[in-house]
């Protein structure tokens, strides 16, 4: 069965054991009663205020049978655009990296450059040991010496070619660091990561992605980047990475509790006055690409099943003849039959995406109380979640 599910801002879901829950929509219609007749006139502009609250149980996880080693942190490296803040098709053209795919960046401005990255195992010392990783444009060959990876570039231009380079060199460079770079005593650049090439924001096969072998949060490192006044290419941080994820009735509230208490969006995210409930693009505002380091745990969606018979084929291969769906919120100027059950044609286990409306409802948690009975394991919570199509902040 498909339950209640909070999604965060880095694709973790809160399962939720709902005991009951509310949707309260409210409209604002202010009413003008008109003298003698007793009549009364309104004006709807459509003001909707909306809130989600959901009465819940929070107990311990089933830990059989689950892996001890937890999840592996994770990064790209993207050398077909600049670092910027806003991911959006319209600014793709003006934030181009390197000259020969169109930017105003000659790869031999990257000659001597370097950016720093750490393993799961190098965050976890005192002495805050860092990767190097510096362009070289002067060699095609690839070494490490101390704890710097020359990647040679030399005789190539584009952001495709540099990250073919990019993935050579850390899969298969001479020379071993200085510092072991696993707890295992790996001391090469792929003891400690998985390399592989993957399509950049702007090009296809221009981007890097970087997976920690050794699993856990202590892999949620940034990649620093200095290369100097307009040289800096698109990133994102590590994150994901975690220990197992079996958590007690008191871990859960305390995640719960943190996320209220200190938890921002740090960006903006979503659209308004949009005109396909699918498409950011349709609306204003765009949705952000985070270029530094998110291990972020802000809640941006929410996921409520329910049993759907006009979307059910209403043969046996449904349970009880239903279709499981999610409940939607669309807004903006969208046609009436986007709004309702008929359109509402996808399974309650798809992905969400705060930018396609048909995944669930996007907005995030504004409230929580918890509540616990002395001998019990288990605590009560009520959680508020307020529905929103752009959020934003600091």
């Amino acid at each position: 069965m498909v339950g209640i599910r909070l999604i965060k801002q880095n694709s973790e879901i809160v399962n939720i054991d709902a005991i009951d829950f509310t949707l309260d929509f409210k409209k604002s219609v202010t009413p003008f009663p008109l003298p003698h007749t007793g009549e009364r006139t309104g004006f709807d502009n459509n003001r909707v205020s909306a809130v989600i609250r959901v009465n819940a149980i929070l107990r311990d996880d089933d830990c059989s049978g689950l892996d001890p080693t937890g999840n592996a942190a994770e990064a790209t490296l993207d050398f077909s655009s600049k670092a910027v803040s806003v991911s959006t098709t319209e600014d793709a053209a003006s934030n181009l990296y390197l000259s020969a795919d169109g930017g105003d960046v000659p790869i031999a401005d990257l000659n001597g450059k370097q950016f720093k990255v750490q393993s799961t195992h190098l965050a976890s010392l005192s002495s805050s040991t860092t990767i190097f990783v510096k362009f070289d444009t002067s060699t095609a060959s690839h070494s490490v010496s101390g704890m710097t990876l020359t990647v040679g570039i030399s005789g190539i231009s584009t952001g495709a070619e540099v990250a073919t380079k990019m993935n050579a060199a850390m899969t298969g460079h001479t020379g071993t660091f200085s510092t072991n770079v696993t707890s295992t005593g790996g001391n090469t650049f792929g003891s400690a990561f998985t390399v592989s090439i993957i399509n950049g924001f702007n090009a296809s096969v221009s981007g890097i992605k970087l997976v920690q072998k050794e699993a856990g949060a202590g892999g949620n490192t940034p990649i620093h980047l200095n290369l100097g006044e307009g040289l800096n290419f698109r990133t994102t941080g590590f994150s994901g990475g975690s220990g197992h994820n079996c958590k007690s009735a008191g871990d859960k509230a305390q995640d719960l509790i943190a996320n209220v208490a200190n938890s921002n969006v740090t960006g903006a995210m979503g659209a308004v006055i949009r005109t396909d409930a699918t498409d950011p693009e349709s609306g204003l505002g765009q949705a952000i690409n985070y270029t530094s380091n998110t291990d972020d745990d802000y809640i941006i969606g929410i996921q409520i099943p329910y049993n759907s018979l006009v979307q059910s084929d209403l043969t046996s291969t449904d349970p009880d003849g239903y279709a499981v769906r999610n409940f939607l919120i669309i807004t903006g100027a969208v046609t009436a039959i986007q709004q309702g059950s008929s359109a509402n044609n996808l399974p309650a286990s798809s992905t969400f995406d705060f930018n396609n409306k048909m995944t669930g409802i996007s907005g995030t948690v504004v409230g929580v109380t918890l509540t616990y009975d002395a001998g019990e394991t288990i605590y009560g919570a009520t959680i508020d979640f307020q529905p929103l199509d752009f959020i934003a902040g600091l």
